[in-house]
């Protein structure tokens, strides 16, 4: 009921809309078609020249992880050209590394924490008990 009535007053009074928070997009380099090829073809002479067996040939590839997920979306005025969003700059997160083999295989996902102060880094405790529970 009260997120009706939010969305009404929102919508309906201020004539605000449900938008995404705007970012600048990452740009691609104008010869990224000619970089991926010379790539794929750095990789297939390495493998074939080496024999190297399929459990061997490893992509990974990071994500950062913000412990304290926020949206993108809040409600500006319709047509707004800017919107700015809470937390947008939180720089607080964590590495996630997902690797996988040729042969299917995944590999065990690792977190990966930096930081310059203790309170970066995960609580000691907590440490302890997963290494406790086997991870």
């Amino acid at each position: 009921m009260f997120k009706y009535i939010c969305e009404t007053v929102l919508h309906d009074k201020l004539r605000w809309s449900h938008q995404t928070v705007t970012c600048v997009a990452q740009k691609t380099p104008p010869d990224w078609k000619n970089q991926c090829g010379d790539a794929a073809q750095h990789v297939s002479f390495a493998v074939t020249f080496s024999n190297t067996p399929p459990e061997a040939i490893l992509n990974g590839d990071q994500t950062g992880v913000k412990p304290i997920p926020l949206s993108k979306y809040t409600w500006a005025p319709q047509g707004a050209k800017q919107v700015d969003g809470f937390g947008k700059e939180e720089k607080r997160q964590f590495t996630l590394m997902v690797t996988t083999s040729c042969a299917g295989d995944i590999l065990p996902m690792q977190c990966i924490w930096a930081g310059k102060t203790a309170n970066s880094l995960p609580n000691p405790h907590a440490h302890a008990k997963a290494e406790a529970d086997g991870h």
